[in-house]
């Protein structure tokens, strides 16, 4: 196995190859970034090929991916003020709380009706409700979007987080 950060060079090389080709085909860069992290990942040892990442080597990444992740939620968190929230209206987020509702209930429902227990499938109806803001983000900041859909996805995408993490903490 190639030393981490080794394996994590030739992965950023592949993927930023890849994202670009991606680009050439009209497909979001982000789309290729997670091909690319599939095919370096651990997965590819259960099909007989060698992995370019290994899962211990994924391990000591845990820090890293923790604090990448903490600041694009409070980057997020920054664009959720009480001035967008009364520039976006009332109308928006009753949107999302329907959005956010059906999306759970109809997961939870479909999960329970499959044989699954109760605690199984409320725990899934509330991963089913989060949203990657990540990738959402990067998509945009790639096609350069602006206007007012633009504008109303990222509280919304809070908004969503927000209600996941408070009901996954009760």
């Amino acid at each position: 196995m190639l030393p981490l950060l080794l394996s994590l060079g030739i992965a950023y090389w592949f993927a930023l190859g890849a994202g670009r080709l991606s680009a050439a085909f009209g497909l979001p860069r982000v789309t290729a970034y997670l091909l690319v992290g599939v095919a370096a990942g651990p997965s590819l040892g259960r099909l007989g090929l060698p992995a370019l990442l290994s899962s211990a080597q994924l391990q000591h990444l845990v820090p890293l991916h923790d604090v990448i992740l903490g600041l694009i939620v409070f980057s997020i968190g920054g664009s959720f003020s009480f001035g967008t929230i009364r520039r976006l209206g009332l109308r928006r987020f009753t949107i999302s709380v329907v959005e956010i509702g059906l999306t759970a209930i109809l997961v939870m429902t479909g999960v329970a009706l499959m044989g699954m227990s109760l605690l199984a499938a409320g725990f899934l109806a509330l991963m089913s409700i989060t949203t990657a803001p990540a990738a959402t983000q990067m998509v945009m900041r790639e096609y350069q979007s602006e206007g007012q859909l633009t504008d109303t996805i990222l509280p919304l995408i809070g908004a969503n987080n927000l209600v996941a993490i408070i009901f996954s903490s009760c």
